[in-house]
């Protein structure tokens, strides 16, 4: 593709992309003002894990909260299954934040549900990883139009 041609592409498809993630501790989201740091607190006693996405605007919102790291990864699966469009691309990106072994057990998850995925794992950059925190887990796939 051309230059141009390629910017069209991206503008038309970059609402087709599901990003979903999870983080282990609220304190780097209190951090950098996404939270309170007594919510923070009171949400990290209570193993409180938030869903968050990448809205159509752009910007990070909090679609759900769950008890403990386990059931926020069963709901960033139960997402794909909901959003997943395998006919536009068969591709699925798990990252984490320094914790290979989650990554590990939701590449397992996503693979017993969708044996047809192709994965990529990897860690996301410093940049990231300083506002999420260690042990941040993201799930990343082509989606349904979310016009």
């Amino acid at each position: 593709m051309g230059y141009d041609e390629l910017i069209d592409w991206i503008n038309d498809n970059k609402l087709r992309v599901g990003v979903y993630f999870s983080v282990n501790d609220l304190d780097h989201l209190a951090r950098g003002g996404r939270l309170s740091q007594a919510s923070a607190t009171i949400g990290n006693a209570l193993k409180i894990k938030p869903m968050l996405t990448i809205n159509s605007e752009g910007k990070i919102e909090v679609i759900a909260k769950y008890q403990g790291m386990r059931k926020a990864m069963k709901q960033l699966v139960s997402r794909m299954e909901e959003e997943w469009d395998p006919a536009f691309g068969p591709y699925v990106l798990i990252c984490h934040a320094d914790d290979e072994e989650r990554a590990d057990c939701l590449r397992s998850m996503v693979e017993e549900r969708f044996p047809e995925a192709v994965i990529e794992t990897g860690m996301v950059d410093p940049i990231i990883g300083m506002h999420t925190g260690p042990g941040m887990i993201s799930l990343c796939f082509w989606a349904k139009d979310r016009r």
